[in-house]
């Protein structure tokens, strides 16, 4: 759940209600007139229920969504669950629920009303203990449905002569004015004038907020006065439309009337760009014409000002975006204009570039970060090859997009969507040229990552004799490269060796030996000599790898090669080096994005500290291993060949436990599965992690600390009850106060501090 940007003006009635609700009901849906606030009433109620589950409660915002296929897998992303076979989005789903406490809330679905029944149906038949909070301006009419009708904030009447403050819609614009006007304050003289605004909008959360930004320029009597025009024109032009939806269009058109002709030619062009975006594609794709590219700073700068644009700093880079109302209104605009095609064009060719240079450039220094821009930049992605294959776009620059993404749908991109992108680009280029040649590559390449090996086989083939027939020589080894990964995958090792050499041999013709083609070569070489037993072989290939990726100042190929020493080290029973050397690797891949990258490593470190010995930390790591295991649904297995399908972890774990007792191993293995990955990184390094975080107001009590107990157990509230003999009322409360004294969010960090300090005692 994200944090609140702003603060939430008093809807404690309303909160109340849908916790309620979602208590006695598993699908609540809250509705109403957009802008009546139906978001920031979802997440405030899902905060509060999300406490009370062992998983919290996880949001999914579907505004950036347009093609109802893409439902199921947007809500997949947004809960973070990777899957290296990529298998249906529902199956993912119904695997995540089946073994957790949580709430899901699906945000802004009325543009995808039926995909959204459709899967809350799914979720709600498979899952016995699944919840789910919608939002949308229509309901989804399916069976067990809650509506709860969002109304507006409270407006005193003419006749409350004073205490105005005490009604939510006053508050908010005093809050939302002074922060805007430091020198406002609701007083006896302007009350009358601020309460006949909050009439004038219906009490509309998004209209009152622009309204009162508006301060900064203007008097009250003023706004009163311009809003008194507005809706005289309004009342004229649009009698059919729903006095709530009037009292809003007649804020955003104001709020747009107030802005200088270049805020609302970029308002417009920025309504094409899909969830959040950057500063340099708000330049690329929306400065020209009348907007120079030097003022677009300032420009931004005005439309963050008038609270048109939310600004929020995602992994070090400031990101704009328009909430959905506002971009709405936008695209209308746009549309109006007769420019909507052109700058949806600007948009796909923008993002284009974007990946076309990131393809070029992944394999370096800034692997990282070209991959986390790619993931920041997944709504726009999508939306570019949306356009591209649409009646209006580009074909061709389609194809380009899907291909060249290759680099991130093969390290963190959903391989789901992957395969749904290029299925339509090879579905509408069907011209054989080297472009093609390069989207079967990219499709098999997918296809090897599912392990569809009889499919990937085909298409491989069919991608290297296109690939041959234009004389792609480097596209060529790529595909041969691809053709070894399977080969290896497979167990077939001798040909995985002859592929390895002929594509190290195509890559040195076509004058490119030292880049990631090559790499990856040699590490699959490497993995497939292992398993031939032939550890000299698998060393010098591994050695090869490591030198072609540091000569680039590359970490993520290095990484498997170095997880190759070790697991050469840890089959050839010499623990200890497999230790140094799945360290070494650790530390290369610790910066990478998620915790599911860790896994390979971990885990084989967990398999050679049993090895050498060192029960304890065995036991924390092979914990902190099935924790991710768990949260991620995958094994290491997953994508391995068949030798390692036996499932080392299983057998080391037996061993630990059969060498501590086990009383031991159980606290040790708990103390892993309870530890933040940032700590288990620490203590895989041997590092001394920092100590967990102490309550910094009063101190916890016996109680409370028995409480935190049994939340790391994994009891609800009412079990805690039962087990202490005391009302469920009452351990709610216990468990708000140590989230309260140890300022944490969620009973998940309630279960590490719990567990922590029962290592330290």
């Amino acid at each position: 759940m994200p944090a609140e940007i702003t603060s939430f003006v008093d809807r404690r009635t309303e909160v109340i209600e849908v916790r309620r609700l979602l208590v006695d009901a598993r699908l609540v849906t809250l509705t109403g007139a957009a802008g009546v606030g139906k978001t920031r009433l979802a997440l405030r109620a899902a905060a509060g229920v999300g406490r009370d589950l062992r998983d919290g409660a996880w949001l999914v915002e579907l505004a950036e969504i347009s093609d109802p296929t893409l439902v199921s897998l947007a809500v997949v992303q947004a809960l973070g669950v990777h899957d290296p076979l990529g298998r249906p989005p529902l199956d993912l789903l119904i695997e995540f629920f089946r073994t957790r406490q949580a709430l899901l809330v699906l945000d802004n679905c009325e543009h995808l009303v039926d995909a959204c029944a459709e899967l809350t149906n799914v979720l709600l038949r498979e899952i016995d203990t699944a919840r789910v909070l919608v939002t949308s301006r229509e309901v989804l009419a399916t069976a067990g449905e809650h509506v709860f009708r969002v109304p507006p904030l409270a407006v005193p009447d003419s006749r409350v002569p004073r205490g105005r403050t005490t009604f939510s819609a006053v508050a908010l614009f005093a809050e939302r004015a002074g922060a805007a006007a430091p020198t406002f304050a609701l007083t006896g003289e302007n009350e009358d004038a601020v309460t006949a605004v909050c009439r004038r909008l219906d009490g509309l959360p998004l209209a009152i907020e622009l309204a009162a930004i508006r301060l900064r320029t203007l008097s009250l009597e003023q706004i009163l006065r311009r809003l008194d025009d507005r809706f005289a024109v309004l009342d004229t032009s649009r009698r059919h439309a729903t006095p709530h939806l009037r009292t809003l269009r007649a804020a955003v058109e104001w709020s747009f009337d107030l802005c200088t002709p270049p805020e609302q030619m970029v308002w417009a062009r920025l309504s094409v760009f899909a969830g959040s975006f950057a500063l340099d594609a708000a330049e690329g794709i929306c400065a020209g014409g009348d907007v120079d590219r030097e003022a677009m700073v300032g420009i931004l700068d005005g439309l963050v000002a008038k609270s048109i644009l939310q600004v929020r700093e995602e992994d070090g880079q400031v990101r704009f975006r328009l909430l959905e109302t506002l971009r709405e209104y936008g695209q209308r605009r746009l549309r109006e204009s007769g420019a909507e095609t052109r700058q949806r064009r600007r948009h796909a060719d923008w993002y284009l570039a974007l990946a076309e240079h990131g393809e070029r450039e992944w394999f370096g220094p800034q692997e990282l970060s070209w991959l986390g821009r790619m993931h920041a930049e997944h709504a726009n992605l999508r939306a570019a090859l949306d356009f591209c294959f649409a009646d209006a776009g580009d074909v061709r620059t389609g194809v380009r997009l899907a291909t060249s993404l290759w680099f991130y749908w093969a390290n963190s991109g959903p391989l789901t969507e992957a395969a749904y992108w290029l299925d339509r680009a090879l579905t509408l280029d069907p011209e054989p040229s080297a472009l093609r040649a390069k989207a079967l590559w990219v499709d098999g390449y997918v296809a090897v990552r599912r392990t569809d090996y009889g499919r990937a086989a085909d298409i491989l083939a069919r991608a290297r004799a296109m690939a041959a027939e234009f004389d792609e020589r480097r596209l060529e080894a790529w595909i041969v490269g691809r053709q070894q990964s399977m080969a290896m995958l497979v167990s077939d090792h001798e040909r995985a060796v002859a592929l390895g050499d002929e594509t190290l041999r195509l890559f040195e013709e076509a004058g490119d030996s030292g880049g990631a083609g090559a790499a990856i070569a040699y590490c699959a070489t490497a993995s497939a000599q292992m398993f031939r037993n032939d550890a000299a072989a698998a060393i010098a290939a591994s050695e090869r790898a490591i030198a072609i990726c540091r000569a680039c100042g590359e970490r993520w190929v290095q990484c498997h090669a170095v997880n190759n020493l070790a697991r050469v080290a840890w089959m050839g029973g010499e623990p200890d080096l497999a230790v140094e050397h799945a360290r070494a690797a650790l530390r290369l891949r610790r910066r990478g994005p998620l915790p599911l990258s860790l896994l390979p490593t971990l885990e084989l470190l967990a398999w050679a500290t049993e090895a050498a010995g060192q029960y304890g930390r065995a036991a924390t790591l092979l914990g902190a291993v099935r924790e991710v295991r768990r949260l991620y649904e995958v094994s290491v297995a997953a994508s391995a060949p068949p030798e390692l399908f036996a499932d080392p972890s299983r057998e080391a774990e037996e061993r630990t436990r059969e060498a501590l007792g086990q009383r031991a191993f159980a606290h040790a293995f708990q103390r892993g599965v309870h530890m933040p990955v940032d700590e288990v990184v620490a203590y895989a390094l041997g590092e001394t992690p920092k100590p967990s975080r102490q309550p910094s107001g009063p101190r916890v009590t016996p109680r409370e600390r028995q409480v935190a107990r049994l939340v790391a157990e994994g009891l609800s509230n009412r079990q805690i009850a039962a087990r202490l003999s005391i009302s469920e009322r009452t351990a709610e409360s216990h468990i708000d106060h140590l989230l309260s004294k140890l300022d944490f969010a969620s009973r998940s960090e309630i279960a590490a501090w719990a567990a922590a300090q029962d290592e330290n005692n």
